[in-house]
């Protein structure tokens, strides 16, 4: 498309990853999880336990008040 009134593909939120502090090694895994889903047609219950294992990995919510800055 020419302009942003007409966007295609799948928005990601990388603010709201990064605020939990996920890094690059973590966007690679989401694109696998999205692959998983839509490309390889994989059932949605096992991309869906493997997505909820890597959220849990990462319990704190940083950028706020209370948590302060996620390790380096």
């Amino acid at each position: 498309p020419e302009g942003g009134d007409c966007p295609g593909g799948i928005r990601v939120g990388t603010i709201e990853v990064a605020r939990y502090g996920m890094r690059e090694a973590e966007m690679d895994a989401i694109a696998e999880l999205i692959a998983r889903g839509l490309v390889k047609g994989e059932e949605p219950e096992s991309v869906r336990a493997d997505a909820v294992a890597l959220r849990r990995s990462f319990p704190t919510l940083y950028y706020c008040f209370e948590a302060g800055l996620p390790p380096a």
